[in-house]
């Protein structure tokens, strides 16, 4: 029983640090009055984003901020999108993606495009996904200049469409939370980074010092590896919560979500089986062998009465039912759904080991239409 009470012990101790972790990440502050408004370029790679990009177009063009440029880069999109944007010719810039040449991802095309286009100091590229409050950027701004930063990057509020999203979601980003360790990244003497790719305010300074999009051209999750690059160049890198300044609609159905995160997950691990392998067995005593011991302790409760594997079965699904559930109030509105966070997590794993699967056989990863293999060359479909 000395190894049910140190697992249960450990158990309880690391949704502490997680709750700890959580609570003490830093949220985007309001604006710190400055004369100080440099030109930020807004760009958005756009490819098929019908329902969501005239949504994002529309918050872009409310945001109270001096002097911005938006640059929409169409990418070729096989939906209604390019149509969509035509009625905004003239309140932005729009610039058509052409031939997606070798070795490029998609998305890492679109916003070197759209850089290429830019004339502002800072940079801003988000997604067309995304739903803009009307003083997010002066925020960001005020932030980035207060602080001498290089980057600011903002995790958003899911505006959740469907089912899968309120169950999957928290749970997925409480694990790349805990991967990354979240208040780490934010710390200059740490080896962590992480990014957002749905929002990412950097200096034109800073993003050409590592070339940009073009050093990660052929990187899946390359919101990730910029962050990366950046902060091995000794730039000053921050992640904030932005959920009163920013949301995003990044799924429409289990399809979509399924595809998304079997894209990026097996890229998250460096492409390592032993990576993969090790994040599997940590999610596995982490978040699924407290249940089977509860479980456990529940079966033998008739011949046995109240054992130890009840006990602390109960006092490890607890404390993860209370770690998962400011997860899941805080990213979706989503509380009453944390109860089920257990699958969401065996259904992770399942994403894992297709992602995994995908890339090792050579099938590659797809996404809007086309089809990555792991150097990045891609091919429509």
């Amino acid at each position: 029983m000395v190894v049910l009470e140190v697992y249960s012990s450990l158990i309880v101790i690391s949704s502490l640090i997680a709750i700890y972790g959580l609570k003490i990440f830093p949220s985007l502050p309001k604006v710190i009055p400055s004369d100080n408004t440099p030109k930020v370029s807004i760009i958005v790679p756009a490819r098929n984003e019908e329902d969501t990009i005239e949504e994002c177009i529309q918050t872009l063009l409310a945001i109270e901020y001096p002097e911005k440029e938006i640059i929409v880069v169409e990418g070729n999109s096989t939906d209604k999108t390019g149509q969509i944007l035509q009625k905004y010719s003239g309140r932005v810039q729009l610039v058509h993606e052409g031939s997606l040449p070798e070795g490029w991802i998609g998305k890492n095309w679109a916003c070197h495009l759209g850089y290429k286009e830019s004339s502002g100091e800072l940079l801003l590229f988000t997604d067309g996904d995304t739903i803009h409050r009307k003083h997010s950027l002066s925020r960001t701004v005020s932030y980035l200049l207060h602080n001498n930063v290089d980057m600011v990057t903002l995790y958003s509020k899911f505006r959740t469409r469907s089912f899968w999203e309120k169950l999957m979601l928290p749970t997925i980003i409480h694990l790349i939370f805990l991967y990354m360790w979240g208040p780490k990244v934010n710390d200059d003497k740490s080896p962590h980074y992480m990014a957002n790719g749905q929002y990412i305010l950097v200096r034109r300074a800073a993003y050409e010092k590592v070339d940009g999009h073009s050093g990660v051209r052929n990187e899946i999750i390359e919101d990730v590896r910029l962050a990366e690059n950046l902060k091995k160049a000794s730039f000053k890198t921050r992640m904030l919560y932005g959920f009163d300044a920013l949301e995003n609609k990044m799924y429409a159905n289990f399809s979509e979500l399924w595809e998304g995160w079997v894209k990026n997950t097996f890229a998250g691990f460096r492409f390592s089986l032993r990576f993969l392998s090790e994040g599997l067995a940590i999610i596995i005593a982490a978040f699924l062998l407290p249940f089977l011991v509860l479980l456990y302790g529940l079966t033998i409760f008739p011949q046995s009465g109240v054992t130890n594997y009840l006990v602390y079965g109960s006092i490890m699904v607890a404390s993860l039912y209370v770690r998962m559930g400011i997860e899941y109030r805080r990213l979706a509105d989503a509380l009453h759904y944390t109860l089920f966070f257990p699958i969401a997590i065996l259904l992770f794993i399942g994403v894992m080991l297709t992602s995994y699967l995908r890339v090792s056989s050579g099938r590659g990863v797809t996404w809007k239409g086309r089809t990555y293999n792991l150097q990045g060359t891609a091919k429509q479909s």
